[in-house]
């Protein structure tokens, strides 16, 4: 009996000193996610953060590199709010990994995983003259934070 409440005892008091996870609200909404090979690399989007400093106001996200190179890693947002990132790099357009972290105020970030084959991040080759590919997602892309 005595050994029967001493592992309650110590149950709880573990269960007690164990922090509890704290949940995260809110998501990084993107508008009008776009992506374009031609002389230049391009991509674009909206970015609406739902708990961010702007409240409500999205925030533009423009970047451009030479086409036969690789995006800034340390890209950012217009405001300089948010950062821009391809944590497995950018080889193709069609299938890659976008990292968006907020860097002002609580930083706290999210993914992308965007790949030509879901349905949703559709691309089109060659569809006009000097651009090689042209991608962009189907409606509003979140990412719960």
């Amino acid at each position: 009996m005595k050994l029967s409440i001493t592992a309650l005892l110590l149950a709880t008091s573990a269960a007690i000193a164990a922090p509890a996870p704290s949940k995260r609200d809110g998501a990084f909404v993107l508008h009008g996610l776009r992506a374009r090979i031609s002389l230049d690399g391009t991509m674009s989007f909206s970015l609406l953060d739902t708990n961010g400093p702007a409240g409500e106001t999205p925030v533009d996200c423009n970047l451009i590199w030479p086409a036969n190179s690789a995006p800034d890693q340390n890209a950012r947002c217009t405001g300089g709010e948010y950062l821009v990132q391809f944590p497995d790099g950018l080889t193709d357009i069609g299938k890659f990994t976008l990292a968006l972290e907020r860097v002002a105020g609580t930083p706290i970030g999210g993914r992308a995983y965007l790949d030509e084959t879901d349905g949703k991040w559709n691309c089109v080759e060659n569809p006009e003259e000097m651009v090689k590919k042209d991608c962009h997602y189907d409606g509003a892309y979140t990412i719960p934070l």
